[in-house]
């Protein structure tokens, strides 16, 4: 998982207590009590803000210098701020902070509640998060940590994979598909199918693929998904098919086995699918694959980001995989 993989990391963090400053955060701003230099990326920043032992309420990161830093207050915008510009923001992760800061008449702070609001809420699944924010980090009692979708068919998803521009390298082996990559910072990711594995065995899964396409936006939801243990090769099973999009994963993918180019589990003597098709997935069958969500992005159609018969001859623009617990 991409969580665990950072947080081996942390102990070569250059770690220093800093005088207090401001840095300018839309409406609000992050008073910063700590930075942590050589941090590899937001998602990485934002684990140090989980695990740190004063309560911190958010963070900035800088991707260019690698610089995290962490706030545990927020002031309003017209105090004395110098902007970053290159540096990223989250605060919901962690907390709502808005709702722990009291307000006077004139809008001034008068009260912030600092107690450990991290340790607030134990979350067993995004379907316990509730937020006025479509997209929030948070950190499952299980000790992973994991983008929800609080706002999409009434919310409580898990996002464990999201394309959006090809930032992300999604050719990858056997052990990244495992533990997970990529940056939530960033919006291109995939969750690890060891995590995905955990959560699907233990309970009821249902699936959403929201995806983009010729600029309209499309859907397919499955009522029943989860994947295998490593020992089955994460071998998928997805049925239940609605939506827009028209079923392209049930109907040619369930049933198989995961493969990486370097472990070719598709079941094909002479094929390798996951190298021809340049990604991570559950391919198999004579034609190797009908969808293709962790393909090149913006690749040709072989080896792409694709979703047939929607995309037929081109690819996604975007797309979203998400599961959330039956209820």
């Amino acid at each position: 998982m991409v969580e665990q993989a950072k947080a081996t990391t942390t102990s070569a963090y250059t770690r220093r207590e800093i005088n207090l400053s401001l840095q300018n955060v839309s409406t609000m701003m992050l008073l910063h009590f700590a930075e942590r230099e050589g941090v590899d990326s937001v998602f990485g920043c934002t684990s140090e803000c989980l695990n740190s032992n004063i309560t911190c309420l958010g963070v900035t990161y800088s991707p260019s210098s690698h610089l995290c830093k962490l706030g545990s207050w927020m002031v309003p915008t017209n105090a004395t701020s110098q902007p970053v510009d290159t540096e990223i923001f989250f605060s919901g992760p962690f907390c709502n902070t808005r709702d722990n800061i009291t307000l006077d008449s004139s809008g001034n702070i008068s009260h912030c509640d600092l107690r450990g609001c991290q340790d607030e809420k134990v979350y067993t699944s995004c379907r316990d998060v509730v937020s006025t924010e479509p997209r929030v980090v948070v950190k499952l009692a299980s000790g992973v940590v994991v983008m929800c979708d609080t706002a999409t068919d009434q919310g409580g998803w898990t996002i464990i994979q999201k394309r959006v521009n090809g930032t992300i390298n999604f050719q990858r082996n056997w052990t990244d598909y495992k533990n997970g990559f990529g940056d939530y910072g960033l919006q291109e990711f995939y969750l690890g199918n060891e995590n995905i594995y955990c959560m699907t065995s233990k309970r009821n899964y249902e699936l959403r693929i929201d995806m983009t396409f010729s600029g309209q936006s499309y859907y397919a939801k499955y009522s029943n998904f989860s994947v295998s243990s490593e020992a089955g090769a994460y071998l998928l099973s997805v049925a239940g098919y609605t939506g827009t999009a028209m079923d392209s994963l049930a109907v040619s993918h369930s049933g198989y086995k995961f493969s990486t180019p370097e472990t070719d589990n598709d079941g094909q003597p002479m094929t390798n699918c996951a190298s021809i098709n340049k990604g991570g997935w559950w391919y198999g069958g004579i034609n190797c694959c009908t969808s293709n969500l962790n393909g090149q992005y913006g690749g040709p159609t072989l080896g792409g980001l694709v979703w047939t018969p929607l995309t037929m001859a081109s690819t996604l623009a975007n797309c979203e995989m998400k599961i959330r617990p039956v209820l």
